[in-house]
């Protein structure tokens, strides 16, 4: 029994009081004891499992005694921090040596009884074998002994090593011997594995079963806690012959609608001892494929997440049976992972120009498959209410939540800026769209036009006029999305304007004026600054605005080719990003199309589209020579507000 509690009175109180008073006094206080209790908790080493133990006696921690009477624990309150060690007298037993610790408020131990009079030897309760993928299968029942399995012994009652010899493993290769001190044994179980990654707890077995060898097993040198020996075991097995890696296959992934995932999927193996897959991945600037799993797969589906969207990832999947077999690669597949507004076309537009005639450009959203008459969102929040500034230029971040942006507010030219953005849709109109938080990147008071993310979002390139945008010269420029200092990427003497930066990271493309006064399409590598150029119509004409498709494979752009230097005049032409194969998609000799991007999927171009001097529209064209573009926003004027037909501009498609 527990020692009687004093009941509560007055004088408790009045000790309690006193003792607050103790720790307020001086200029530090006194400090107070750090107590805990602890549950003292007995276990019968002869009979481990039962949870019916009933202890008569008295035991004895700090300077406390708990008496029992047919329990099996004992709790001890009020115990000061600090090592103790339990005095047990309990009627039939002896307490093994126990140290408990109370370093917190709530401590639980255990304490282990061997009877006095336990003349019964331990016995062998049962053998399992332990697979590779933790699973643990009864030995008696057949199981298969891989080359990765463990075994694991589990005996009646606490056991413990007394002499070398414990464990004696024989076969063609020879004779291993472990004693007592290659072992820590659980109180009840030994283990054996030859991969403690596969069971952390078992003894490490230097080598794998080898394929088809005969071992013999012999167990012995155990004896319980009371000194009764264990009579001994010996245990006979062939390791699986199994030496064929099972194949995987099907393996699929796409993009869902959360964004910065892959969902991969794949067809099951039909092997019988089949582990699981192991997936790699990596993406195109990378060398080198990255196990996303420590240990293999067990399902045929995996969810890949905190990817960047837009990016090209690769992926290919083998398979792993128990014997660690492993099978034959399938072929890499690509996966984009896609944001949560994939679709989302930001573009700019001067529709809420003033009165007094000045445009004041302002950052428009529609998704690309909505109709004509289907009514784009204002970005609301993007300046404070009533400042009258330009912003434009719009480009989204690979994420797919951000855009960035060029704006005159609190500025002569345009600055770089940064806007975190909430839109409200349902992946096919746009309800509202609002600025949650604006930050702005550049200070220096030259003009920037042009920003395009890098694919991983830690970087924007942009294009800076030094002294205005009539400057003779630009440059392409580099800022961390963070902010800071920009660096100069390319700066040949001449104009060079439009960049934007391929999905793989490597590269950026950009149009610049050529030698000959035509304009011509670049490429720079990130890395090393080196520029190739992809195209030189010459005197036909010019090339602009070009584009990398979400694949990184194909670069649209806008060209005058066959109108020589007429701006009035321009279509939409496509190649491959080395700068071969050149298709023209729009052909249309009265209208400037220009500024095209393409659409999530890379199976059409959104773009600007000017005609006869009307203000700018924007249209949608399939990629496909000959295919007929689709009006996605017009130009409409307001007479009634005395608002002339606003220009859309610079059209930007979230992936």
């Amino acid at each position: 029994m527990m020692s009687q509690r004093r009941p509560l009175g007055k004088g408790l109180t009045i000790l309690a009081v006193w003792l607050v008073a103790v720790s307020l006094t001086g200029c530090g206080g006194t400090k107070t004891a750090r107590l805990g209790s602890v549950e003292l908790v007995f276990i019968d080493a002869s009979d481990p499992t039962n949870t019916e133990l009933a202890l008569t006696g008295q035991v004895s921690l700090a300077d406390q005694t708990v008496k029992l009477s047919g329990a099996r624990s004992a709790t001890f309150s009020g115990v000061s921090y600090g090592t103790y060690t339990p005095a047990c007298a309990l009627a039939g037993y002896q307490a093994s040596a126990t140290k408990v610790k109370v370093d917190r408020s709530r401590v639980q131990a255990e304490v282990v009884l061997v009877p006095e009079n336990d003349t019964t030897p331990p016995s062998l309760v049962a053998v399992a074998v332990i697979n590779a993928d933790g699973e643990r299968v009864p030995f008696f029942d057949r199981a298969e002994v891989f080359r990765l399995s463990g075994l694991e012994f589990t005996f009646s009652e606490y056991i413990e090593p007394v002499a070398s010899g414990v464990l004696t493993i024989t076969s063609p290769h020879g004779t291993i011997s472990l004693g007592p001190d290659d072992w820590q044994l659980s109180p009840c179980k030994l283990s054996l594995s030859p991969s403690c990654a596969d069971d952390p707890g078992a003894h490490s077995f230097f080598a794998l079963w080898q394929p088809g060898v005969t071992y013999t097993l012999t167990l012995g040198n155990l004896a319980d806690y009371a000194g009764n020996p264990f009579g001994g075991l010996d245990l006979t097995f062939i390791a699986s012959a199994d030496q064929l890696g099972p194949a995987a296959a099907g393996l699929s992934g796409r993009a869902t609608e959360v964004g910065q995932q892959i969902l991969l999927e794949w067809q099951g193996c039909l092997d019988p001892d089949l582990w699981g897959y192991q997936l790699f991945r990596r993406h195109e600037d990378q060398a080198d494929w990255i196990a996303l799993t420590d240990r293999p797969i067990r399902a045929t589906s995996y969810l890949d997440d905190g990817l960047t969207n837009g990016l090209i990832y690769e992926y290919k999947l083998r398979a792993v049976d128990l014997n660690g077999n492993i099978g034959a690669e399938t072929p890499p597949i690509a996966a984009t992972p896609a944001s949560p507004n994939r679709g989302l076309v930001a573009f700019a537009s001067d529709r809420q120009s003033l009165l007094d005639g000045v445009p004041d450009f302002d950052l428009y959203l529609k998704f690309y498959t909505a109709t004509a008459a289907a009514p784009a969102v204002r970005i609301e929040g993007l300046v404070p209410l009533g400042v009258d500034s330009n912003e434009d230029c719009p480009a989204w971040s690979p994420d797919g939540r951000r855009l960035a942006y060029t704006s005159t507010n609190n500025a002569l030219n345009p600055e770089l800026w940064i806007a975190d953005l909430d839109i409200h849709h349902n992946g096919q109109a746009v309800f509202a769209a609002q600025a949650t938080a604006q930050r702005q990147l550049t200070f220096d008071g030259n003009t920037k036009a042009a920003p395009t993310w890098s694919p991983n979002g830690k970087e924007i390139a942009f294009i800076q006029y030094a002294g205005g945008r009539e400057a003779s010269g630009s440059a392409l420029m580099v800022i961390e999305a963070k902010g800071g200092l920009a660096r100069e990427l390319v700066n040949n003497g001449r104009r060079v304007e439009e960049p934007d930066w391929r999905p793989q990271g490597d590269k950026i493309v950009y149009c610049t004026e050529g030698l000959d006064g035509n304009w011509e399409l670049q490429v720079v590598e990130v890395q090393t600054g080196v520029v190739t150029v992809l195209s030189s119509p010459e005197a036909d004409g010019d090339d602009r605005d070009p584009a990398y498709s979400p694949d990184g494979a194909r670069i649209a752009f806008s060209s005058t080719r066959g109108y020589g230097p007429d701006y009035d005049r321009a279509n939409i032409w496509v190649m491959n990003a080395d700068g071969t194969n050149v298709v023209q998609i729009t052909t249309d000799p009265e209208v400037a199309d220009s500024a095209p991007c393409w659409s999530p999927d890379g199976n059409e171009l959104i773009f600007t589209r000017e005609k006869l001097g009307q203000p700018a529209a924007l249209y949608r064209v399939a990629v496909s020579p000959g295919a007929q573009p689709v009006l996605l926003e017009e130009s409409v004027a307001q007479p009634h507000l005395q608002i002339p037909a606003a220009r859309n501009w610079l059209p930007v498609c979230a992936r």
